[in-house]
């Protein structure tokens, strides 16, 4: 593992904290479409959709997806895009995940954690 997949590591782990990225089982599926990064979204999406529906007799239940671990699905994600040499697409999904900040959140209790990952994006270049 080299310097910048170790950073891309860090910057998933931050990414992966409580509370940081909105959840919602079409987050990680908008912000990967929307970065032409489908493929990818198919291939991980166990780790990426927090909950699973199950229809009851008269309601329908949301239930926690047990695999759901936003770390192994960025870090999977990351790690592919970095071996096949696809830096543009990481920095676009990394402009593109922005998106999904939990904006509020960060403000409030996690702003040092944004000040960390921003510090890790510098040595992408």
């Amino acid at each position: 593992m080299d310097d910048k997949e170790i950073i891309l590591s860090k910057i998933a782990e931050i990414i992966s904290r409580p509370g940081f990225f909105v959840r919602s089982n079409s987050e990680f599926k908008s912000r990967l479409k929307c970065s032409e990064l489908n493929e990818l979204y198919e291939r991980y999406s166990n780790y990426l959709v927090p909950y699973w529906y199950n229809q009851g007799y008269t309601q329908i239940f949301e239930n926690k997806n047990e695999e759901y671990d936003v770390f192994l699905g960025l870090d999977s994600i990351f790690s592919d895009l970095y071996r096949d040499n696809r830096n543009e697409d990481i920095i676009n999904l990394l402009k593109e995940i922005t998106k999904s900040f939990n904006v509020g959140y960060i403000s409030e209790y996690s702003s040092e954690d944004l000040k960390e990952m921003l510090n890790f994006t510098r040595f992408l270049d």
